[in-house]
This record gives structure tokens, C-alpha cells and sequence, in this order.
């Protein structure tokens, strides 16, 4: 039996060598090193930019679940660093962050000021000490394909003329890749859904000149769009659409072609955290001043200005999008109601964005295009742009 005197022994033997070991390894901390990050880049790609913007919009206004990306608004959005949603440092993360992120990334625009550190490089919190996970590792890699195939529209087919997709009845297209174009192309199928992949793009003649399609009635152009390539604004997707008249050749516009082409850019819409400010002021908030623009705007003798941005001044969010009497009245309870009325919806993330690594479904008002003067004889699409590849996915004209 070991007596207890050689026992303490032993003991006081093995907490001298711990000690003894933790002065010879300065690398064995007693606490937990801070986490570091980028303030401002929630996305954690490593630069702050639109997309941050438009992850921080879908966090703070609950649209989806931003860490898990989902349907709706926000797919593609995702916000992977909470510390870094923080972006005016005052402790907590709101909808104040995201304004304040959005006049940094349109700096040109609204001259906001950069993210208090730590920016524009990793580091440690020097105000506010954080725990958490830490962010500079990166986001999760981009892939660099689809896995899935784009979602099936649901338009009834008497409204749609359609250039490509499973789900209707095609108009025929002589050439996806015409012999003057700087574009190679191949079908692709993603699940029994075929799509159409574009490599080495720098622009892509589609040629349906032999089966002219007269979309005069039709509202909407319309395509659903993955890319692998970095999207961040002010990288571009050129849509050009070409009327080669009753004579159905092409002749430069001397006698009957017309054309109009358009930008695409994952730019943000200029409607900014909630619907309301009419007036536009830099501070984007909602006051009796914004409740007088809109009445002068309908009511004045004479009109006044029009809102610079329509979004903000449809104040109740109607999906038809107009300024009417509703949306001074909507104001008026929201600031003055007894009890006050609810507060304006968030504004839209704008429809027409590109994003990497998801599929993109993109609507354009036919109205946009504004050169394209006549419409009984459309014979061409181009595409062209900042994008090297591109998978595209129910193309159509629609009602």
C-alpha cells in the first residue's frame, strides 16, 4: 500500500512539470483568440460590395433564411459572417447597417463612408471584442456548374412565344451560334431538363431569321441565367434583340432593321430599406416632408416633382407599383395614426440582378426596349458582355 506521504509527492512532482510545460509552450493560450473578419462583408467573399448589401437586406428583413440560401428574393444571397453585419459598429446588427452599407457600395452616388474597422483587411474587433466563428476563411468555394435545373415557368402556353423550353412548344431557331459570332455552345442536361451552356462568350448570335416571330402583344422577355463568372457590378450582360423587317434579311438598318439592346448589371434598385422616402433625402428616413412631396407631386397647382424613385413612393407596396392617393394616406397613419399605422414594406430587391452560382430569373418589360420600333418580323438575339459563361434556360416572350 502507498503511503500518503510518497502520494502528495507525486503530486506536487506532476503539477510542477504542468506548469513547467506551459512556460516552455507560449503557443497554449488560457483564452480563446478573438475572431476576425472583414466588417461590412457578410457574403465573407473578401471585398464588401452589392451582394453584401443585398444578404444583409434579406437577414435583416427576415425574406429567407440567408444562411441556408432559398426561393424568393434571395436566392444567392447569403450571409455567412454575423460579425460582420455590424457594419456601423454600434453592437447590433439592423436595418441602419444595411443603409449604411448601401451609401458606402453607391459611394458615387450618396458619398457614405467606409466600415470602421476592421476594413478593408481581416482583423480583430478594436471596439466592441467579439467571440464567434472566425470569417476570413472565406466563403464556402463557388461551384462551377449547375446542379440543378432552372425552375419550370407556369405562364399558360397562349400567352408565351417561346425560343427554348421543356415546358411549351418552341418557335424554331435556325443557329443558337451563328457563323459570325464569337461564342461556342452546347446543350447540357441538368436532370432530364436540357438548358443551353454558353463558353467563351464575347457575343452570341441566336438566328431565327427563316421563322420570324411577330411579338407585338407580348409584355415581357424573359430568361432564366447561371453563371460561374463574378458578377459584381459594374460587370455587364448585353441582351440585343434585331427586326429585320418583312424583307427578312438583314441590311444594317439602311432600309427596314431595327434593333434595341439593353444592360444588365447586379446594380442595386434606388429604393432603400423601407418604402417612404419620397423626397430622396440622404438620411433615408421617413418624415412629414415625404408626406408633402407626395402631395404637391398629385395634387399640386401645378404637379410637383416626380419622386426620383418610384419604389420609394409607392408607400403601400401594391404590386401594381403606382403613386396614388392610398399611398399618402397609407403615410399619414404611419407617422400620425392614433395608433400609428404599420410601417412601409421593405423595398424589392431589383428583379434583373446577376448572381453567381444560381439560377437567375430574369424579366424585362418589353417597353425597355425602346429602339426596337417595329415587332412583326424579330429574327435575331444577341448576347454579349462581361460573362464568359453562361447557362440560359427557358427563353421567352410573354403576356
Amino acid at each position: 500500500m502507498m503511503s500518503p506521504k510518497l502520494l502528495n509527492g507525486k503530486r506536487v512532482i506532476a503539477l510542477t512539470l504542468a506548469v513547467f510545460v506551459l512556460m516552455l509552450c507560449p503557443s497554449t493560450e488560457l483564452h480563446a483568440q478573438a475572431p476576425t473578419f472583414i466588417r461590412g462583408d457578410v457574403d465573407s467573399s473578401g471585398t464588401v460590395d452589392i451582394d453584401d448589401v443585398c444578404a444583409l437586406e434579406c437577414y435583416i428583413y427576415g425574406w429567407s433564411d440567408c444562411t441556408q440560401p432559398g426561393g424568393g428574393p434571395c436566392v444567392g444571397y447569403s450571409l455567412y459572417c454575423m460579425l460582420a453585419a455590424d457594419v456601423n459598429d454600434d453592437g447590433i446588427a439592423n436595418s441602419s447597417d444595411m443603409i449604411y452599407l448601401i451609401k458606402y457600395v453607391r459611394q458615387a452616388e450618396f458619398g457614405g463612408p467606409p466600415p470602421p474597422a476592421p476594413f478593408p483587411e481581416c482583423g480583430e474587433d478594436p471596439t466592441n471584442p467579439q467571440s464567434g466563428d472566425d470569417c476570413c476563411g472565406g466563403s464556402p468555394p463557388a461551384p462551377t456548374e449547375p446542379t440543378t435545373p432552372a425552375p419550370s415557368p407556369t405562364s399558360d402556353p397562349v400567352d408565351v412565344i417561346s425560343l427554348f423550353c421543356d415546358s411549351y412548344v418552341c418557335n424554331p431557331v435556325t443557329t443558337w451560334s451563328a457563323d459570325w459570332d464569337d461564342a461556342d455552345v452546347e446543350d447540357v442536361d441538368l436532370s432530364g431538363n436540357m438548358c443551353k451552356k454558353y463558353t467563351n462568350l464575347v457575343f452570341a448570335g441566336v438566328d431565327f431569321a427563316a421563322y420570324q416571330i411577330d411579338i407585338t402583344e407580348m409584355i415581357y422577355f424573359s430568361f432564366d441565367l447561371w453563371t460561374p463568372d463574378a458578377t459584381t457590378f459594374p460587370v455587364e450582360l448585353r441582351v440585343k434583340l434585331v427586326d429585320f423587317g418583312p424583307d427578312g434579311t438583314y441590311d444594317g438598318g439602311a432600309i427596314d432593321d431595327v434593333e434595341s439592346e439593353l444592360s444588365l448589371t447586379a446594380e442595386i434598385d434606388c429604393c432603400l430599406g423601407i418604402r417612404g422616402n419620397t423626397n430622396g433625402d440622404q438620411e433615408d428616413k421617413v418624415t412629414i416632408s415625404d408626406v408633402t412631396y407626395l402631395i404637391k407631386y398629385l395634387f399640386g397647382q401645378p404637379n410637383g416633382p416626380v419622386p426620383a424613385c418610384n419604389e420609394e413612393g409607392n408607400t403601400n407596396g401594391d404590386s401594381e407599383e403606382k403613386i396614388t392617393i392610398s399611398d399618402v394616406t397609407y403615410l399619414i397613419k404611419y407617422l400620425f395614426g392614433q395608433p400609428n399605422g404599420p410601417q412601409p414594406p421593405p423595398c424589392p430587391l431589383p428583379l434583373e440582378v446577376l448572381t453567381t452560382g444560381q439560377w437567375v430569373h430574369i424579366s424585362i418589360p418589353m417597353s425597355e426596349f425602346t429602339g426596337l420600333t417595329t415587332r412583326e418580323h424579330l429574327s435575331q438575339l444577341v448576347l454579349s458582355g462581361d460573362l464568359s459563361t453562361v447557362y440560359l434556360d427557358n427563353i421567352m416572350f410573354q403576356k
